[in-house]
């Protein structure tokens, strides 16, 4: 059952239309102003909303504004007892989903008008919440291309330093025999010495460039773990958007 809202001071009008709602279904309720509306919107929420144009105080398109500024999305239906192309235009512009003469409808047009708006309304937020996930989506696989590129710099960078390192322990290991023979027996012990405190040195750095690629394996199974979850999740594409509406 549809909640509409009827905001309109002309009070027979607006009675009116409320009992044929009613009668047609709706769960409809009527008030003579918006700022009456307002107490109420401020505790209850409606699906439709149909409103003057002209009111004493706060007229249709200020209470739309009113509308927007508090979050409130509820499709509008203007009416009006006089119209014209410039009235038509502003009120569209404001957001009204439909523009009416009060003249020119009957309470059985306006019932079918109120699930029109609703459906296009529903339709709408759809696509809305559709380009969102799809923007979301996108967002997150921006992070994944950065964490990619993070995952090979790092697994680049590591690579080179490891070979680099293993090659200077060599050369070490060839320099250390080859001191060692050329000095005092006395220093040898010396030299060794030096030549170990250097190899602790490097074998620190080793262990530092292994805890950063650890750390790159993590991201590597993180990214792929992402993947695999992006993969599943759906969403519309633009053919069922069209099957849709």
């Amino acid at each position: 059952m549809l909640r509409v809202l009827i905001v309109d001071d002309e009070d027979p009008f607006r009675l009116a239309v409320e009992m044929a709602l009613k009668l047609d279904g709706y769960a409809a309720k009527s008030y003579s102003s918006p700022e009456i509306a307002i107490d109420a919107l401020k505790e209850e929420s409606y699906d439709v909303m149909i409103v003057d144009f002209y009111m004493p105080g706060m007229n249709g398109i200020e209470f739309m504004l009113w509308m927007k500024e508090h979050g409130i999305d509820t499709p509008v239906i203007m009416l009006t007892a006089a119209g014209s192309e410039t009235t038509a235009v502003e009120v569209m512009k404001a957001g009204a989903y439909e523009y009416f003469r009060k003249d020119q409808i009957n309470t059985r047009h306006l019932a079918s008008v109120i699930r029109s708006v609703h459906e296009k309304h529903r339709i709408a937020r759809e696509r809305l919440h559709i380009e969102q996930e799809q923007r979301r989506l996108h967002d997150r696989e921006m992070e994944l291309a950065s964490l990619q590129m993070f995952q090979k710099t790092v697994n680049s960078l590591g690579q080179f330093v490891e070979n680099g390192l293993a090659s200077l322990a060599r050369s070490m290991a060839d320099k250390e025999v080859e001191m060692v023979g050329l000095v005092e027996k006395k220093l040898q012990d010396r030299v060794k010495g030096v030549f170990q405190e250097l190899n602790q040195g490097i074998e620190f750095v080793a262990k530092g460039v292994k805890s950063m690629t650890d750390l790159s394996a993590l991201v590597t199974s993180k990214i792929e773990g992402l993947k695999h979850s992006s993969g599943e999740e759906k969403y519309p594409t633009k053919e069922s958007e069209r099957t849709a509406v």
